[in-house]
């Protein structure tokens, strides 16, 4: 442990040294200094919430003045008495609206408990000009992406402060939300920030080396930090400072609860597993889905973690069910020989999987040459041989799949 904490204190060191500045980035265990906030701005109201908006100036200054002013939108229950639970949500990569985080808002305040969205950096309302919402919170540079976590988890805390400072919260009642991008932030910042008592991360994970060095979704990124030479233990060594798999086991006390995605290719569910394993006996639900399928269950998987965070902060103990159907849907190149050989794509749906080691699924293509029904045996990185049957032929296929 000792060992550990010398580690990190050098690389922040050699990051405070560094062209961005000791200002910049100072320790994520650092928490922002205190601020007085503006008052809030009431944006409208209905039949369950009372919306405000509000912002505050990023204890982090960055070269790019549109990202270093946090806008939030607050909701609050409109048939309270006395403070309220309040959480703090956090959207995924490259949002262009708020619409999904609205929508658990509005499950949130249902149950009396209200919610505030933090526009996370170089997205939305942050987004330099001539960039797209996210573009730029993911670069192929180690020191870029210290800077930029160490921002995300220091505005988190700052919205914390934010609703620490206004008596319409319940300021022992703080959780934390977050899908994706947002769910690793939301790990990190539990990790560090004490007042948060509970968190939901949903299709999340820690070791963010192992995430940005084998993620279907950061192709690019990797592909130029391998041309400067970077591998994927030295950029394990130079996240050191912002890794959250590091941080969570000095956590003390509160409850989580993990969604993932059995299937994920942009979040390796490897990765969603070490956040389980990180995390003091979690409540855990896990989809037959990949990165994306959940939305075909969004509305039932909004009411879990409302419901979990309305429990547990009334000191409920909630169960989340064992299974919420999402259909297993996948994006297939389908090579078959056989009495008519020839080439496929198609998107079916699975009907059947089995979780052995040598993993077999059945599914139904939908292709341009029609219906074809598929059984096949996984074999790696996202292949699979087996036997395929439609319009009257049969064959042995091969099949390169993605799971949505």
């Amino acid at each position: 442990m000792l060992s550990r904490i010398l580690r990190i204190g050098f690389l922040t060191l050699c990051l405070a040294l560094s062209p961005l500045g000791w200002a910049q980035t100072p320790p994520v265990t650092v928490a922002p200094p205190h601020i007085e906030f503006a008052p809030w701005k009431e944006e409208g109201k209905t039949a369950t919430a009372t919306e405000y908006s509000a912002s505050f100036p990023s204890a982090i200054e960055t070269a790019q003045a549109a990202n270093n002013t946090v806008p939030l939108r607050i909701f609050i229950p409109s048939k309270t008495t006395g403070p309220v639970p309040v959480v703090l949500v956090l959207h995924y990569w490259g949002a262009r609206d708020l619409r999904v985080e609205r929508a658990l808002a509005g499950q949130l305040t249902a149950r009396g408990v209200a919610a505030v969205l933090m526009t996370l950096p170089y997205h939305l309302a942050r987004t330099p000009a001539g960039y797209s919402s996210g573009e730029l919170a993911i670069q192929p540079d180690p020191a870029a992406l210290v800077v930029t976590m160490t921002q995300s988890v220091s505005d988190a805390r700052r919205s914390i402060d934010f609703i620490v400072s206004h008596p319409e919260f319940d300021s022992s009642r703080i959780g934390i939300s977050g899908t994706s991008l947002g769910s690793i932030v939301s790990s990190l910042t539990y990790a560090v920030e004490p007042r948060i008592s509970e968190a939901s991360f949903a299709l999340g994970g820690v070791d963010l080396a192992r995430i940005l060095w084998t993620s279907s979704r950061v192709v690019q990124q990797r592909e130029a930090m391998r041309r400067r030479g970077m591998t994927e233990a030295k950029l394990r060594e130079a996240l050191t400072p912002v890794e959250p798999k590091l941080f969570l086991p000095g956590r003390v006390g509160g409850s989580a609860f993990v969604i993932g995605g059995r299937y994920d290719t942009v979040v390796p569910a490897a990765t969603t597993q070490e956040l389980i394993n990180a995390l003091d006996k979690p409540k855990v639900l896990w989809l037959e889905t990949g990165h994306y399928g959940g939305v075909f269950a969004q509305r039932k998987l909004l009411r879990e973690v409302s419901t979990f965070f309305a429990d547990e902060f009334d000191h409920r103990t909630y169960v989340p069910p064992t299974r919420i159907f999402a259909p297993t849907v996948r994006l297939g190149f389908l090579a078959t020989a056989g009495t008519q050989s020839s080439f496929d794509v198609g998107i079916g749906l699975d009907f059947f999987r089995t979780h052995t080691r040598l993993e077999t699924f059945g599914t139904l293509l939908i292709t341009p040459r029609g219906p074809q029904l598929y059984l096949g045996r996984q074999l790696d990185r996202g292949f699979s041989i087996g036997v395929v049957g439609g319009a009257r032929r049969i064959g042995v296929g091969l099949m390169w799949s993605a799971i949505l």
